[in-house]
């Protein structure tokens, strides 16, 4: 077994194996940031929005008096 600058055997057993290989560090780093954003925009995804005051009581009155003045 020769040197093979390409990695052809590892890159077939990593590939096999379901492990991601890329053919520069830049675009493996880039790959990883975006599975980061992803892993994070998926936690704010699910992140409860916050409940509603029980004595809420929407006043339409005075919001469409707010979007006139602002017209």
């Amino acid at each position: 077994m020769g040197y093979d600058p390409a990695g052809g055997e590892a890159l077939k057993i990593l590939n096999k194996a379901g492990v991601p290989t890329y053919a520069t560090p830049d675009q493996a780093v880039s790959a990883f940031v975006q599975l980061a954003r992803y892993r994070k925009n998926q936690e704010l995804l699910m992140e409860m929005p916050a409940s509603l005051p029980d004595e809420y009581a929407p006043d339409p009155d005075a919001a469409r008096a707010v979007v006139e003045r602002g017209l």
